[in-house]
């Protein structure tokens, strides 16, 4: 293993690690997205990219309708790569796998055997990947025999080296096939797609670390799967794999795919190389989506509903709740609204209504108001206690000066205040900026 590329190699095995723990038995109708990363001999930085990129696919997954089951980490297991192998009992299912990988001509010299590891560090092999039956493991089984994979890919050293086979000495070799179970796979899916309806990308050689620079690019390869996968699930309706790998690159790069560093090749520093390959069915669409983002921002409620993804065409009715509570005194008070996308561009009202074509975004806008308390055992003095925007001037005054009470008639001398109101005063009127709670109290004297 080296500082770029994600290989396993025999000098750093302490032992031979071969887990034989059975998959979970899942059987569940529907569609599934499978997420798998081994934290294995990876470091810091490429542990924050593989999290991140990991998280991003499931996220989109998960707009694109798919059961998702996100296992980057420490449920990289043995038994989750099975289960991902068998679609997790789901009839269409698609994996995702980033970590080390190998094959054994690298590490024994021998003719088959492709592998991934786990976060254990443990090998993961093609064949019981393919088969892990009785017969093989003496275990409840077969898994995979049903192919419920229809697209894998492997951002792992080797494991697009071949298509595979069986060999009665060994079993099932490579990776495609074991994930697959075909070996009738276009070799050159992104020039001469086959109509399998079945995919697998992978690298042959060394598969880079997502943090390299590639072709001038720094953090390349993330940016890269960023994008595919944007396309081909978010928008899944409108691009296919091909078309998603074009996309890509000419966001990356500003090139098409053929010509991209990936399928050209990437040569290393320590002098390995690697190039990735797309077998199978390279205009299959894994994904009928056609989603759009939808970004809720409010400094206060909770609007409804919030972010998230939204198929082309929905009606969406947005809202909020005014006004809001805040501390003693304190409340928020909705303005309106700021848009983009295919929310209008502003609005003055506490929902809005409109139909969703592209990522777009609301920002509910939010004045502050606080109370002012205003007592007085004689008059009406103006304004009355009440809620007043931030910021602004008020003149508080009483009507008369002298009015007529019990035992006599009663002048007004002045005030005491809190808040936003000077402590005290002497007069009938006093004039201050609100930009806190605040209350006055007026004072009278009897006539003598």
């Amino acid at each position: 293993m080296n500082a770029y590329v994600k290989a396993y190699w025999i000098s750093l095995i302490v032992a031979f690690i071969y887990i034989s723990s059975a998959p979970p038995a899942f059987s569940t109708p529907g569609k599934s997205s499978t997420t798998l990363g081994s934290t294995w001999g990876i470091d810091q930085n490429e542990k924050n990219n593989d999290t991140l990129i990991t998280n991003i696919i499931a996220s989109y997954s998960t707009a694109a309708g798919y059961s998702t089951y996100n296992w980057y980490g420490a449920d990289a297991t043995t038994s989750n790569i099975y289960a991902a192998a068998d679609g997790v009992g789901y009839p269409y299912s698609v994996s995702f796998y980033i970590g080390h990988g190998n094959d054994n001509l690298n590490l024994y010299g021998t003719t088959y055997g492709w592998l991934i590891i786990n976060n254990s560090g443990g090998c993961v092999y093609d064949d019981p990947i393919f088969d892990y039956s009785v017969s093989d493991q003496n275990l409840t089984g077969p898994y995979t025999y049903t192919s419920n994979d229809k697209f894998v890919f492997l951002w792992s050293c080797e494991q697009g080296d071949v298509v595979g086979g069986y060999d009665p000495s060994y079993g099932y070799w490579g990776m495609p096939y074991a994930w697959l179970h075909t070996t009738s796979l276009s070799g050159h899916g992104y020039e001469y797609s086959d109509s399998t309806g079945l995919a697998f990308l992978g690298f042959n050689g060394g598969a880079p670390f997502l943090g390299l620079t590639l072709g001038g690019v720094k953090n390349a390869s993330f940016s890269f799967l960023k994008y595919f996968y944007y396309y081909t699930l978010v928008r899944g309706h409108d691009n296919s794999i091909r078309d998603a790998l074009n996309k890509s690159a000419l966001a990356v790069w500003g090139i098409s795919f053929p010509n991209c560093v990936l399928y050209t090749g990437v040569t290393y520093p320590d002098g390995s190389s690697g190039n990735m390959v797309v077998y199978g069915d390279g205009k299959m669409h894994i994904s009928n989506a056609s989603a759009d983002y939808f970004t809720v921002s409010s400094a206060y409620d909770s609007p409804t509903p919030m972010s998230g993804w939204f198929n082309d065409g929905t009606n969406i009715t947005e809202s909020v709740t005014s006004p809001v509570a805040g501390a003693t005194g304190t409340q928020y008070v909705c303005t309106g609204w700021t848009g983009t996308g295919s929310v209008p561009s502003s609005g003055t009202t506490t929902s809005v209504t409109f139909t969703i074509n592209a990522s777009s975004s609301i920002t509910w806008n939010w004045k502050t108001q606080y109370y002012f308390t205003v007592s007085s055992p004689y008059d009406s003095p103006n304004p009355k206690s009440g809620w007043f925007d931030s910021g602004t001037s008020i003149t508080e005054y009483v009507t008369h000066t002298v009015v007529r009470g019990h035992g006599g008639y009663y002048t007004c001398w002045g005030w005491e205040g809190t808040g936003s109101v000077p402590a005290s005063g002497v007069g009938t009127s006093v004039t201050f900026t609100i930009t806190q709670p605040s209350r006055i109290t007026w004072l009278w004297a009897l006539n003598a």
